[in-house]
């Protein structure tokens, strides 16, 4: 999506933490036009498996650490 818009001169709404890095894209509003809930989502019965609850953890962390540049609040 973001080259498609980069090489044309058309409008898109997109999550902010994809287009924030990229320089031919502008912000056209300081306003956040919309949102989604993140789900992380497993099998109940492979949740207490140690390599499982070592993924669920990696992605809770990065998401908690990124949650300004997810929610596009950077």
């Amino acid at each position: 999506m973001i080259e498609h818009e980069g090489r044309h001169a058309g409008l898109a709404v997109m999550p902010s933490m994809l287009a924030e890095p990229e320089p031919r894209m502008v912000r056209l509003t300081s306003e956040i036009l919309g949102s989604h809930p993140v789900s992380l989502v497993y099998r109940r019965e492979i949740g207490d498996e140690a390599p499982v609850r070592a993924v669920i953890r990696f992605v809770t962390a990065v998401i908690k650490d990124q949650a300004t540049v997810i929610s596009g609040k950077a």
